[in-house]
Formats: structure tokens, C-alpha cells, sequence
């Protein structure tokens, strides 16, 4: 079977459930604050062989087939109620695996990979010189300039949040029903994980105390998220909340147009001004590049450096974010651990930790199309 050039990093059928005629939608781009109205659905959020072969993106449709199934439910219902044990069992994963699979979050998981990769070049180098003159020289001369293929961590990215919806299983989860005349938009990294309270490196990791998660189901619903015993909600009905206030939209849409990169996307060609001045407000506040590492030094008692640690962590949108219907005490102090729950940690490491291994064995045993 011939591959497919153009590979979705933004499944077409999440566009299909914005869209007004299953074919079109409307972009905006950040770069120059400029909106284009019926851009073809199959020329979006695409690159061509992004996963590359077409194995990578049957594997990948496969995991998100009954997924697309859930969301069409949610925004035909408005509610939860219509999907069984086994759907709202996977909901977690799936929200992860999204997020996951975007071009945002490749270039993420890239960047980190070559930060490793040129620190361990370049301490490799120190301690163990090529003996090679030349190579020496390029690589003291190119070390910042070295970067990875990244398909390959991108693919083990999406396969380590597929196996990390446990992580996120203990929040709430309720749908924001919009009763108002502004629609609900959505960005190139759809998955927001936030934190309204605290906001240092490591504080929208998805075990993180605090931690809020949106997801645009539909221009009237967003499925949200929370950290239970952070926020308290009001007038939740059903596992739903209806809201009629125009400022919790523009809240929710600022997420979508702050966390994102160069695009976002709208289902109504009579909502383009709307999206467009919401951008020009906010335009200022948007980071494109958003830093997800960090650096720091260890040194012994006569200040002399012994070790670098290198933190990596989800990037941080700065916003103030204010929701009429969430309550939290601001002065709450910080929790002493930084996970939620610890035990969901250490497990979803052994489940990881056990595929890895069976991977190995396949692999040792050739048996190749077993493992895939």
C-alpha cells in the first residue's frame, strides 16, 4: 500500500466536528493576525510523512478510532452519559495521546532531545577526546549545532502519554456547555494542561498538584479536567456546567490561542471578527517558542561545580486565568510532593518498564510483526 504523503498531526475528524459542511474550516494565523475563511480540512495541521511510513499512521488511527467515536458522542449529547464504563475508562489516555501527537509537541520533545544530546557530546568530548584531529575540531566547532531525527522520540513520546492516563484519572471531569453567541475555538495543541495556582517548572506536569486539563470538544463544549481537591466548581449539573457568561469564553479560547504556535481554528465564518480582535488583544502575550528545560549546577563546599542536572518540564502559559464558576483558596500552600499520588507514578513506570521489555524479547526473538 502506497503511503500517504500528508499525514494529520490534528486528526481531520476533530476538524469535521467544528466544521459547518465536513470540509472547510477557518484558520487564523498568529505570524500575521490574519484569518482565512473555507481552508480546505485536508490541508490543516498536516505534514507530509510527519509519522512517517504508513504503518506509523494506521497505528496511530487505530488508537484513536474509538476516540473520535467518543467525542462525536459528547458533542451530539452534551454529556457524558452516553459513553460506557469502557470509553470514560480511556478518555484519559486519549486526551494524553492528543496532546502527544501534534507538531507542537514534537518540536517540544525535540528540543529536549538535543539539549541531551549536545550536553552528552560535549561531555563525552571532555573526558574522552577523538583521537581523530578533524572530528575533534568539527565537533568542538558544531556540538550547538547537532540535533536529533525526531521522529523517533516524537513516537516514543505519544507511546509513554498513551500509557500515562492513569496519571490523570484521579481528576474531575465535567463538560463547559457554552450558552452564549461566541463559539468555542481551538488551537495547533488543542490539550491544555494549566495550573491557576501555582506556576513553577514542573507545575502543569500531568501528576502535578493543581494541574487543570481543557480540551475543545466542539464549538459548545469544552471537556475539562481538575485537580478536586485544589478548585471547587459551582453549578455543576449532571457532570456539566452551562455557562452564559461571554468572559468564560474568551477565558477558554485565551488558553487555546496561548498555548498554541502559528494557528487556530474556528467552525463560523460570522465569528472572524470575534476570533480576530480576541488575537489582537492577547497577540502581545503569545510566546512561540516556549521553554520547557531547565539547568542547574551542583557544587561542594568550596563552590566547586560537581554535577549539572537538566529539568525538563511541561512549558507554562502565562495567563490569569479567571473562570466564574472555579473557587480556590489562593494562599493555599504549596504540597510537600510533587505528585498528586506517588503510587500512580511508580506504576504507570512498571507498566512502561514491562512493555519495554517485551519489547526487547520480540525484538531478540525477531519476532518483529508481533511487536508492532
Amino acid at each position: 500500500m502506497a503511503c500517504k504523503k500528508n499525514q494529520h498531526f490534528i486528526p481531520q475528524a476533530y476538524f469535521r466536528i467544528f466544521s459547518a459542511n465536513g470540509k472547510s474550516i477557518h484558520v487564523l494565523h498568529f505570524k500575521t493576525g490574519r484569518t482565512i475563511l473555507d481552508a480546505a480540512i485536508k490541508h490543516q495541521a498536516a505534514d507530509p510523512r510527519f509519522y512517517g511510513d504508513q504503518k506509523a499512521e494506521e497505528m496511530i488511527a487505530e488508537v484513536e478510532r474509538p476516540f473520535f467515536g467518543m467525542l462525536q458522542n459528547i458533542a451530539a449529547n452534551e454529556s457524558l452519559a452516553g459513553l460506557s464504563d469502557d470509553e470514560l475508562g480511556f478518555l484519559p489516555s486519549a486526551i494524553l495521546f492528543q496532546r502527544a501527537r501534534t507538531k507542537v509537541e514534537r518540536e517540544q520533545v525535540q528540543s529536549r532531545s538535543n539539549v541531551v544530546l549536545r550536553a552528552a557530546v560535549k561531555a563525552r568530548m571532555a573526558r574522552y577526546p577523538p583521537e581523530n584531529a578533524e572530528l575533534s575540531a568539527y565537533l568542538r566547532e558544531h556540538a550547538d549545532d547537532l540535533s536529533v531525527e525526531p521522529q523517533w522520540p516524537h513516537h516514543v513520546c505519544m507511546f509513554y502519554h498513551l500509557m500515562a492516563g492513569p496519571a490523570i484519572a484521579d481528576l474531575g471531569v465535567v463538560l463547559l456547555v457554552n450558552k452564549t453567541r461566541w463559539p468555542f475555538i481551538f488551537g495547533d495543541q488543542p490539550v491544555v494542561l494549566f495550573n491557576s495556582i501555582w506556576k513553577k517548572p514542573g507545575d502543569c506536569g500531568i501528576q502535578a498538584p493543581g494541574l487543570q486539563v481543557f480540551f475543545p470538544v466542539s464549538a459548545k463544549i469544552v471537556l475539562m479536567m481538575w485537580d478536586q481537591k485544589v478548585y471547587r466548581l459551582q453549578r455543576v449539573i449532571g457532570h456539566r456546567i452551562n455557562l452564559q457568561l461571554e468572559r468564560d469564553i474568551d477565558a477558554l479560547n485565551a488558553l487555546q490561542l496561548l498555548s498554541g504556535k502559528q494557528t487556530a481554528y474556528f467552525g463560523a465564518a460570522h465569528h472572524e471578527g470575534y476570533v480576530a480582535a480576541l488575537w489582537h488583544r492577547l497577540a502581545p502575550s503569545h510566546i512561540e517558542n516556549k521553554n520547557c528545560h531547565s539547568e542547574w549546577i551542583a557544587r561542594d563546599k568550596t563552590g566547586k561545580a560537581v554535577e549539572k542536572y537538566m529539568f525538563f518540564y511541561e512549558p507554562i502559559v502565562e495567563y490569569d486565568l479567571r473562570l466564574s464558576f472555579i473557587d480556590f483558596d489562593k494562599d493555599q500552600p504549596r504540597p510537600g510532593r510533587p505528585y498528586r499520588d506517588p503510587r500512580v507514578v511508580e506504576q504507570i513506570k512498571k507498566n512502561i518498564a514491562d512493555v519495554e521489555a517485551e519489547a526487547r524479547r520480540m525484538r531478540q526473538n525477531g519476532n518483529e510483526e508481533e511487536l508492532t
